[in-house]
């Protein structure tokens, strides 16, 4: 078992410093934290990593990624909306392949047509300015 730490300054200098929720209390002698020997709470910050690469270069929905890693989506949200505030200005390129979920559309506002099967989407340059995207059924693999 490793040793009891401070959770905020890291030191091992702490004094007991009562009950809480029937978990012993501690206080760090350095920087004054009051802590308990309890687990860490949330997802490992690695696994946040994962999923906000496969939502930014695999095309993961966000509710996918809620159902994978059991979280609300929401949560998964924050994570993407953090990793893309400490993002450096750089230009955005466009995805070259994209997923969509449900593609339906409405005419004269009754009739619907479409499917709820899942479907790969591909951008095709038509000018420099212009493009277009092909949908495809997504690969069952």
């Amino acid at each position: 078992m490793s040793p009891l730490s401070c959770k905020k300054c890291c030191s091992q200098s702490y004094v007991k410093s009562g009950h809480i929720r029937s978990h012993q209390r501690y206080k760090c002698k350095e920087c004054g934290c009051q802590f308990t020997a309890t687990k860490p709470r949330g997802v490992n910050p690695a696994l946040k990593s994962f999923a906000v690469v496969l939502y930014s270069h695999c095309g993961v929905s966000m509710g996918n990624l809620s159902k994978l890693f059991k979280v609300s989506t929401v949560a998964v949200l924050k994570w993407i909306r953090n990793a893309a505030a400490q993002l450096e200005d750089k230009p955005i390129k466009k995805p070259d392949i994209i997923m969509v979920d449900e593609f339906w559309h409405f005419v004269n506002g009754k009739t619907k047509f479409g499917c709820g099967e899942p479907l790969t989407g591909y951008s095709v340059p038509l000018s420099d300015t212009a493009w277009a995207i092909v949908l495809m059924p997504a690969c069952e693999n």
